[in-house]
């Protein structure tokens, strides 16, 4: 052998021709060669398949030369986007994770200088916003001693890239990285890339391939996914109190008992029947039936001289009660019932934070609401007393997001230190933390049955958190963006999640996996509901436009990406006015706030 990379390559053919069992082959090259072959060949640990270990091992012993990595990835990078599209979209998941560990095995290095120019070389190649915020952040580390303050750096070095593509495109790369002998970048894809090689082409999942770019931990995906989750709805025992009439009159239903009933995983209160928090006999028999041929009413609230100050909304059920938070730190909120149902004149201010006010939530019966702000405090306030009775400090940074739990007493909270809490009313501390996004939470929601909460974060991912222990039991992602709204299906079987770049996507919670993604907004999803029959949910934007769109069409699609004509049903525009809010009431009415722009 002429030298020792020929002897690798040796090696390997003969072993791969030995593993098909083309045993008159592998004996032809045999005689032919004069160099002696080992029998036992010399495989490494290495967190990828064993037909990608095998291969890659003809580089474990080349001397790795020094020369320039913006040159490498300049051939890898120009080689990818030339080739044909079935190959292109496989192979071009490398490209931008490529880039960043050859950036930080460089800074690791201390080749300081060739790091920060593969950086500004090729990162306007990527305009995606999560990867603009990534490489921004990685365009601040300049030494080697700053890699362990970097939380983008640490994230990527601590955990493996998972890329999947087929074996024909796999054994292309091959090829051209043995032609054009660049060792550096099969070291890196040994060291840091978890190669999975599938026997068909990725093609029919090149949606999910073009949007999976940046840090997202799939083999985590893929290992919560076998977490048994209890989706179904609580009974109305766990949270009515039945009088002794009606336990009478009905004895099936505290006899009868299913062994896949709910179990709250937390205590709730229990309501007498006719309580504000629940729905009403009255509700349910007023309630509009609702179809393809009878979309809901809309009635739209909107708010004039807001001075692009107005941050939040939210609308009580009946529609009497609005607040909103504002960024000069007021609260302000409209009370119907004084002046005539859907007629709201006024707006009394309210005075507690020190920060802008970035979330607000109604309690089920209108009487409460929370607010959180910049101040990184949590505040309950009463609306017949129009002050503040508690402040909730537990945040160390601004709190993006607040919900009220579906039957009040217990609240959760999302903000910039990427954490998650539970907090009941009558105590000032966190009951649970819920810690594992990558970046700020920015939206936190209920589960219908109470059991879980969801979380949706800028790292463009979204989870599922069990109650009872405080552990995710989900993983969502990777989405195309950074998650603005989040909504359930009132059966607990679907989480929808609206993204800053106007698409909506549709999960699956039992198995964890998305199977729709409408794309109908020009702007950021800002608001999300669900009609109280399940059948439509509605979708408001900043692009002034309120979307109907029809739930169960999606059961029956097959396809990863749906139009919005197959599943729109009807829009509403608004007069120049951004959409903060959309509720639908207990009797179906489709209630829209925002603030004109």
């Amino acid at each position: 052998m002429p030298n020792d990379l020929d002897s690798f390559l040796f090696r390997f053919v003969l072993e791969y021709l030995q593993r098909k069992g083309y045993k008159g082959a592998a004996d032809a090259l045999k005689s032919e060669s004069k160099a002696e072959i080992s029998e036992h060949f010399h495989n490494p640990s290495l967190d990828i398949d064993d037909h990608v270990r095998n291969f890659l091992e003809i580089f474990l012993n080349v001397r790795e030369e020094e020369k320039s990595l913006s040159e490498d990835y300049a051939k890898v990078y120009r080689w990818i986007d030339g080739c044909l599209e079935v190959v292109r979209v496989e192979l071009g998941q490398l490209a931008y994770p490529l880039l960043v560990y050859l950036f930080l095995d460089l800074i690791r290095r201390e080749r300081y200088e060739e790091s920060q120019k593969l950086l500004d070389d090729w990162a306007s190649k990527f305009s995606e916003q999560s990867v603009r915020e990534e490489l921004f952040s990685l365009k601040g580390v300049r030494k080697r001693e700053q890699l362990n303050e970097n939380l983008v750096a640490q994230l990527y070095l601590k955990h493996r890239k998972d890329v999947f593509v087929s074996q024909y495109a796999f054994e292309l790369l091959c090829d051209f990285l043995v032609e054009h002998r660049l060792t550096c970048v099969f070291r890196c894809l040994m060291e840091h890339f978890h190669i999975r090689i599938e026997k068909v082409s990725q093609v029919e999942f090149s949606e999910d391939l073009k949007h999976s770019i940046g840090f997202f931990p799939f083999r985590e995906s893929e290992e919560l996914r076998k977490n048994d989750v209890r989706w179904k709805p609580l009974k109305e025992s766990d949270y009515i109190v039945q009088t002794s009439s009606l336990e009478s009159s009905t004895p099936l239903e505290s006899t009868m008992t299913d062994k896949e009933d709910v179990q709250p995983s937390i205590p709730l209160p229990k309501y007498p029947l006719g309580a504000a928090v629940l729905e009403t006999e009255d509700d349910k028999m007023r309630r509009v039936s609702l179809g393809v041929e009878s979309p809901p009413s809309a009635l739209m609230y909107t708010f004039s001289n807001t001075y692009d100050e107005m941050n939040c909304l939210d609308i009580s059920f009946d529609g009497s009660v609005i607040v909103a938070g504002f960024s000069d730190s007021f609260i302000r909120f409209w009370d119907g019932k004084e002046c005539g149902q859907y007629r709201l004149i006024g707006g009394k201010p309210l005075i507690g934070h020190s920060g802008s006010v970035y979330s607000v939530s109604l309690s089920p019966c209108g009487r409460f609401f929370l607010s959180s702000s910049e101040d990184g405090t949590i505040r309950l306030w009463s609306t017949k007393l129009e002050r503040d009775l508690v402040v909730y400090k537990g945040h160390l940074f601004p709190v993006w997001s607040v919900e009220f739990s579906p039957l009040s007493h217990y609240f959760i909270s999302g903000g910039h230190d990427r954490l998650g809490r539970l907090w009941t009313t009558d105590r000032i501390f966190p009951l649970r933390l819920f810690g594992g996004h990558y970046s700020d939470v920015e939206v936190m929601r209920w589960h219908p049955n109470c059991c879980y909460v969801a979380s949706g974060s800028s790292d463009r991912s979204s989870r599922l958190w069990d109650l009872r222990d405080g552990n995710s039991v989900r993983l969502f992602g990777p989405h195309t963006a950074s998650v603005c709204s989040m909504a359930f299906s009132n059966d607990g079987k679907k989480l929808v999640v609206g993204l800053e770049n106007g698409q909506i996507e549709f999960w699956d919670i039992a198995q964890g996996r998305r199977y729709s993604r409408v794309e109908g907004h020009k702007g950021p999803v800002w608001c999300l509901d669900v009609s109280k029959d399940d059948i439509f949910f509605a979708s408001g934007s900043s692009d002034c436009f309120v979307h109907l769109w029809n739930v169960t069409a999606l059961d029956h699609s097959l396809q990863s990406t749906v139009s919005k004509d197959q599943l729109l049903v009807k829009s509403f525009q608004t007069k120049d006015s951004a959409v903060y809010c959309t509720r639908f009431s207990r009797k179906n009415l489709l209630l829209v706030a925002g603030a004109a722009l």
